[in-house]
């Protein structure tokens, strides 16, 4: 079912979003990470625009990838539920701080499954430019499925007259991250900041790109 709304998606909206976001791919090193992402990953990128999730799921055809969606999308209107539901989101709440979102992650992960997460959490508030601190659960995630990071940054020129541009990053272990004289929590803390500063560098190298 996911799967065929997968397709169905595709191939209504691309020839839409892809003429509005003309998204162009850049690679750390293509070498070791191009489009295809392999099976069991979390791909952790920064969040500037609400269709971030849109544009990174089209230039990645045919990898399904499901995202984390917060709390906030859901129950509006039936339409929307069916949509969330039909590409396999999870639900995030962010008020109550529940663990189904971290146990259904997980679940999706040993089933060979991609997730999308923008861990952030939110999006940028007005004036704000850098990427703000990440949410620890995708450490959790990786360290209890084995699933490797792919790091993303994007610059959110969604709905622009400029192309949307995304660099991907090289995969990341986390579990050779893990310092086994830290708690858990620490260490998900510690990997979750050394994560966010390579979709900074990213973002950094993708703006040296542009430049060439």
């Amino acid at each position: 079912m996911r799967h065929l709304f997968y397709w169905f998606f595709v191939i209504t909206a691309y020839p839409i979003y892809g003429t509005i976001f003309r998204t162009k791919l850049y690679y750390e090193d293509r070498s070791v990470q191009g489009r295809r992402i392999r099976k069991r990953t979390v791909v952790v990128s920064n969040h500037r625009k609400l269709f971030d999730y849109v544009a990174f799921l089209l230039a990645t055809v045919p990898r399904f990838s499901h995202p984390l969606v917060a709390e906030v999308l859901y129950h509006r209107n039936r339409v929307l539920d069916f949509l969330l539901s039909a590409i396999g989101s999870i639900e995030v709440d962010r008020e109550t701080h529940t663990t189904n979102a971290l146990v259904k992650s997980i679940q999706a992960l040993k089933k060979g499954q991609v997730l999308y997460v923008n861990a952030e959490g939110r999006l940028p508030l007005e004036g704000e430019t850098d990427v703000n601190p990440f949410n620890p659960g995708f450490v959790v995630m990786a360290l209890k499925t084995g699933a490797q990071v792919v790091p993303v940054f994007t610059n959110g020129m969604n709905f622009t007259r400029h192309r949307v541009r995304m660099m991907i990053g090289k995969p990341i272990d986390v579990q050779s991250l893990y310092d086994e004289s830290l708690g858990l929590r620490e260490n998900t803390v510690i990997i979750a900041e050394t994560v966010r500063r390579k979709v900074v560098e990213l973002g950094v190298l993708l703006e040296e790109r542009t430049r060439r």
